[in-house]
């Protein structure tokens, strides 16, 4: 049987911090914040964008202590304390800029971000929702959605976010790739090799993609393409270990089955036939993940052929056969 690949770590939308806010100048709007609490904001940027993230949040923060309402400068200060890990701070930041800015799209998302990243899933997912009310046009935010619904458990939850991301925008890789996941968890492996193949056509050269699709023609009897997968996933990254492993663990299992081959089918054609009708089999209570046409049998094995036309013998009292209708 083809070996379970370690669990991938979710994709996550928004791992890097945005980039912050443009220059204010005399904008419709900003005027109420006044011009020291303006140059300070400013200052601040400039502080940001040359990398000095403590003098850019000294100067925010005596830029709300003109303003107090400034939800901006709340806002980039919840930057500032995510990029520097102090997540809890971040929270109450972010807080703070969409009390005061309620309409604030990017202050409700960093927010849903930094409560996932707490593990407050359902908080999370209150932002993302009412980001989504305010821009129900962002694939990025319903990706976020779905990977706050997929941390938390709820994959039906994850699975409608992601294929609402898809939608709008169908060329991104993150929704696609924890989209994959889940139809792998719930054993849906053909969803799953879809998705790849879509982030395949995407992205030509992405290793795990190729890896991971592999993996699924694999569980599924294609030896053949998961060889040739696996391959492709060595070609785009060389040093990739797992594919390494897969592909050389595959190629050996391949040999050997087909090694057998011959025998087999003598065998099979001397034991009592079967209707050759499509069956799902289960070995000790577990599914293999292929379905196969039965052969014939014998009073200790069933011979069935897999996807590939490749021959199976399979102990009969440690197996149960489901047809397909």
């Amino acid at each position: 049987m083809p070996r379970p690949i370690p669990r991938r770590t979710k994709w996550g939308i928004g791992a890097a911090i945005p980039s912050l806010l443009v220059l204010l100048l005399a904008l419709p709007g900003q005027a109420a914040a006044g011009p020291s609490a303006t140059k300070l904001y400013n200052q601040g940027l400039d502080a940001y964008q040359a990398g000095q993230l403590n003098k850019a949040l000294e100067l925010w923060q005596q830029a709300l202590k003109i303003k107090p309402y400034f939800h901006l400068a709340h806002y980039n200060v919840g930057l500032v304390y995510l990029k520097q890990q102090r997540v809890d701070e971040a929270i109450k930041s972010f807080k703070r800029a969409a009390k005061l800015g309620p309409r604030y799209e990017k202050g409700r998302i960093m927010l849903g971000l930094a409560l996932s990243k707490r593990g407050r899933y359902d908080e999370a997912v209150e932002e993302f929702e009412w980001a989504l009310e305010i821009n129900p046009e962002n694939p990025k935010t319903y990706s976020n959605l779905g990977l706050a619904y997929f941390e938390d458990g709820n994959l039906n939850k994850a699975e409608e976010a992601y294929v609402k991301a898809l939608n709008l925008d169908p060329n991104l890789l993150e929704p696609r790739f924890n989209l994959a996941l889940i139809y792998l968890e719930l054993g849906r492996l053909k969803q799953a090799a879809n998705q790849y193949e879509e982030m395949i056509k995407a992205k030509p050269y992405f290793p795990d993609a190729y890896n991971n699709v592999g993996y699924l023609y694999e569980q599924q009897g294609f030896i053949s393409k998961a060889i040739y997968t696996y391959k492709m996933a060595l070609q785009a990254n060389p040093d990739f270990k797992k594919a390494k492993v897969n592909l050389e663990t595959l190629r050996a299992r391949r040999n050997k089955i087909v090694s057998h081959q011959p025998f087999l089918r003598k065998a099979a054609a001397e034991a009592y036939p079967m209707d050759g009708s499509l069956a799902n089999i289960y070995i000790d209570g577990n599914r293999i993940p292929m379905q196969a046409r039965l052969v014939s049998k014998t009073q200790e094995h069933v011979f069935v052929e897999g996807p590939e036309g490749l021959l199976y013998k399979l102990p009969r009292e440690r197996i149960m056969v489901q047809r397909v209708r």
